[in-house]
Parts: structure tokens; sequence; C-alpha cells
């Protein structure tokens, strides 16, 4: 069980998250959608042990912030939204660094974990490569390798999609969902609202700082509720949901 209660968080003064209650349990693939500067990323920070409102984030009825850095790592595994490639690791290299809370990096353990991720993210024949040569989307690709990596029940993405192909965001959520039908939890920040409706078992809504609803996503993305927060008209059909600017 991952859980926040009344979690709030402000930076430079402002308040982003405000109040926030939210309980995951494993088997879960949670969406996390919202406006700009609605408070997902800060809010995957926080449940990541990380930046403010973390004091409010438990793992396992244990504060995530009494965890050893060590602990956190094993448990949750964290992709930010932006990462800065400055040094020329090769792929393998960036992916094992996924492995480094467990020390087993050089071990056959760390080394299956390795090539999984690779197998995976369709990464392996690229292995040798250096990372500051691959497109955008390669090293999204290599980021979620190396998240995969960690084995860590928990993972958390920050909008992992935006660098990728269509191809390629498929096969991540693909891959969360394996993730949560072998026992683990996943939360996913994503702007695609068609693509959080398809794969999401649960969609968090985040609005005006606040969690305004968790539910099932055919309960969560109402068409009031999607004109309200996001301002598209939508339609659901067998397929999915279609959406239009209102």
């Amino acid at each position: 069980m991952l859980s926040a209660h009344a979690l709030s968080a402000s930076l430079g003064g402002r308040s982003i998250l405000s109040g926030v209650d939210l309980s995951l349990s494993p088997g879960t693939l949670a969406g996390l959608v919202g406006p700009n500067g609605a408070g997902k990323s800060t809010l995957l920070r926080a449940l990541a042990g990380l930046g403010p409102g973390a004091a409010a984030v438990s793992w396992l009825d244990t504060p995530v912030t009494q965890l050893t850095p060590r602990q956190r790592a094993r448990a949750i595994g964290y992709l930010p939204q932006s990462q800065s490639v400055d040094f020329p690791f090769t792929v393998a290299d960036a992916v094992a660094m996924g492995r480094y809370a467990h020390g087993d990096e050089g071990a056959p353990s760390g080394r299956d974990a390795v090539r999984r991720a690779l197998v995976a993210q369709e990464l392996l024949e690229l292995s040798d490569r250096r990372i500051t040569t691959l497109s955008g989307g390669e090293r999204q690709r290599v980021a979620v390798a190396r998240l995969m990596a960690t084995e860590a029940p928990v993972w958390l993405l920050d909008e992992p999609t935006n660098s990728l192909d269509l191809r390629h965001a498929f096969a991540l959520l693909e891959a969360c969902q394996r993730h949560v039908e072998g026992g683990g939890l996943v939360v996913v920040a994503l702007h695609d609202l068609a693509l959080c409706d398809r794969f999401a078992t649960r969609v968090a809504v985040l609005a005006d700082s606040r969690l305004e609803i968790v539910a099932p996503p055919e309960l969560a993305f109402t068409p009031e509720r999607l004109a309200r927060v996001f301002g598209v008209a939508a339609t659901r059909h067998e397929h999915g949901l279609s959406l239009s600017p209102l």
C-alpha cells in the first residue's frame, strides 16, 4: 500500500497541493491526470519521498522519509519528467544504474535484470552505444529500462510517453500493465487522456491543487468533469474516449 494523508505542498510561496488523500494497492495502474500546473509532478516527487509533502506519504505503513535512500530505491522506482544526460555512458551502463540500490550490478542477478529491461525496451542491440548519441525517444526508453531494472514493486512515472512514438508509448504502458499483473503498483502521469482511459485501472484527477477523484476511468472521465477540468468535449464509445476542444 502506498498512501498519502492530508498531503500539502507549496513552491515559491504558492500552494501546489492541498489536503491530498490517496491510497493505492498493489495490482493498480493509476493514471494521474490534470491540466498544466495542477501539481502532478509535485505529487509524484512526494510519493517518491522527494521534495515537499513527502512527510505525508507512507509505504507499507512506514513513512517514506524514514526509509534509507537504499530502502526507498528498492521499494519505489521513480522516473522524473526531464533528465539531463551529461556523461557518455553506454546504454547498458546507464540501465545498470538501476541496480545500485541492490549492489549487484556486476553479479548474475543484476546482469539478468539489466538484460530483461534492455529486451523489454528493445535496446539490446544498442547496449554498447553512448547515450549521448541517441535520439530523445531512445534516451527515454533507456530511462524506462533503468526504472524497470530496479525491480521495485512501485513505479512512479512522470509523463513518460511524451518523447515516445505511439508504438513505444503503447509498449511502455503494456509493460506497466504486466508489472501490476505481477503484483506491482504503477502511478503514471499522462497528458493523453485517451491512453489513460485505455490502460489505467484507476484515474486520479488533480485540479485546483486538490485531488478531485480517484476512480475507474469510466467514473473519473465523465463528460462534465472533462469539460470543466480540461476544457474538452468527450464521447465514450466501445473503443474508448473521443475528445475534442470545446
